[in-house]
């Protein structure tokens, strides 16, 4: 059956030193609460979805849990924050949409792109939920609404879906307006962020050598060993684009956008 799923986003204070929000997701009989807060704040956006599907995937049991549980293989800020973790639901609704326009998104999509690492674990359940459903003969979906849900996610973890958000959010946190990225702009951006998406799989998988899942590492040892790979790539974008075709893609100089990890530091 399909319900509403309403995303929301409260204050949190500042994380790595620049304002945030926390975001979880309203849904009728359930507890997505993404590791933190499940009430109040502001209303960011809202489609329908199957709850059966998302429970399945989010974990019956870690519904409502805190940094304790690992919700669709997610733990906090380890290999995710609740953005990401928001995201990893939001795919499996109607309509294509996303944690962007929340505080705080910026850093997340820098550190762990749209729905973080340890994406296996995720597709399959995914998969796996979709078709135990399905075995159900439940009609609470379709293999089309899991057809969609997989490409959904793939699509999301291109470079292209990670500079639309930045491209938005920064937009919308400068409150200034900024043309579309055109397709010359995109495929000058494309391999250089994609190498950029790379060096941020290899210090995590380094990271992660020595911190236990139990270990927070968005809060020091991930963004520092982020810092030196978001300075190259924004060189090279900027030697690609050049500094007037980088500041309307980004909206910002360069030295900001190099400078989002300096909280951290």
């Amino acid at each position: 059956m399909n319900i509403q799923f309403t995303l929301y986003a409260i204050d949190s204070g500042l994380f790595g030193g620049l304002p945030s929000e926390h975001t979880y997701l309203s849904v009728p009989g359930h507890n997505f609460n993404c590791f933190g807060r499940f009430d109040g704040g502001r209303l960011v956006r809202a489609s329908t979805g199957s709850a059966a599907w998302a429970c399945a995937v989010y974990g019956h049991d870690n519904e409502g849990g805190q940094d304790s549980v690992a919700p669709t293989g997610m733990t906090i800020r380890y290999n995710g924050v609740c953005q990401n973790l928001a995201n990893r639901i939001l795919a499996l609704v109607t309509d294509d949409i996303d944690a962007r326009s929340t505080l705080g998104n910026v850093l997340a999509t820098l550190m762990y792109g749209k729905y973080g690492f340890g994406m296996d674990q995720y597709v399959s359940a995914v998969k796996n939920a979709g078709a135990k459903l399905l075995s159900e003969g439940s009609g609470e979906i379709q293999q089309s609404d899991i057809d969609t849900a997989v490409n959904r996610i793939a699509a999301g973890q291109t470079a292209d879906a990670e500079l639309d958000i930045l491209h938005a959010d920064i937009a919308e946190q400068e409150n200034i307006t900024l043309p579309p990225i055109t397709d010359a702009q995109r495929s000058l951006c494309r391999p250089i962020y994609a190498e950029y998406q790379a060096d941020r799989a290899a210090v995590f998988a380094q990271v992660a050598i020595t911190a236990p899942p139990s270990e927070q590492i968005a809060y020091d040892k991930l963004p520092r060993g982020l810092v030196a790979p978001l300075e190259k790539c924004v060189e090279g974008l900027v030697d690609a684009l050049g500094l007037d075709q980088f500041k309307l893609i980004f909206g910002v100089d360069p030295a900001a956008l190099k400078a989002k990890f300096a909280g951290f530091l």
